[in-house]
């Protein structure tokens, strides 16, 4: 015999079964769908950074034209925070794989975006040493407390203090990548 459940609380089934959708319930319907396609596109994103794939696809690329195209693509959602980003850098040639960067990169300063709140300022800035590439990423948000900041690169884990929705898995990947493929990341308050 085999049993079934059914979950029947959601407020877009009531809704329906009342016959009484409404623009809310829609809203609500988009932004969970879009939210559930984020987490499969992260969990994807994951799968696919394997160091074998790493190791195919890398080339000397230059690391400021990398942040310079990510902080392009998140420009939008910066300008509806009303917050500003800068990018300190000079050109920088890195052998590496440029999809992992964009990932790694857009991870971050997605991050920074999402969390640090509106009216902030962000970041990005690079320091170059003799075999070492440091890429530091800060915001003036409120910033994570010490006792999270190891847990902020679990995966599923997301800091309690925020409003903000998210799946958890956006620093993991950054640190899976970080991982597989350079090899260290370090995340402090300041």
């Amino acid at each position: 015999r085999q049993r079934q459940m059914c979950i029947r609380d959601s407020n877009i089934s009531i809704a329906f079964e009342d016959n009484n959708i409404t623009h809310q319930h829609i809203h609500e319907l988009n932004n969970n769908t879009a939210r559930m396609a984020h987490v499969i596109e992260q969990i994807i994103t994951l799968n696919r950074t394997t160091p074998e794939n790493f190791e195919q696809s890398k080339s000397t690329i230059d690391l400021r034209s990398v942040l310079q195209q990510v902080i392009s693509d998140n420009y939008e959602k910066v300008e509806l925070a009303h917050q500003s980003i800068s990018l300190k850098s000079h050109a920088i040639p890195f052998y590496g794989d440029s999809f992992s960067l964009e990932i790694l990169f857009d991870n971050l300063i997605k991050n920074a975006i999402k969390y640090s709140g509106e009216n902030t300022q962000i970041s990005i800035s690079t320091l170059q040493g003799d075999d070492t590439v440091e890429v530091i990423v800060e915001d003036s948000g409120i910033g994570i407390s010490q006792d999270n900041l190891d847990k902020v690169f679990q995966r599923f884990y997301r800091v309690k203090q925020h409003v903000e929705t998210g799946s958890g898995l956006g620093l993991s990947i950054v640190k899976h990548i970080v991982a597989v493929s350079y090899t260290h990341l370090r995340a402090h308050e300041t």
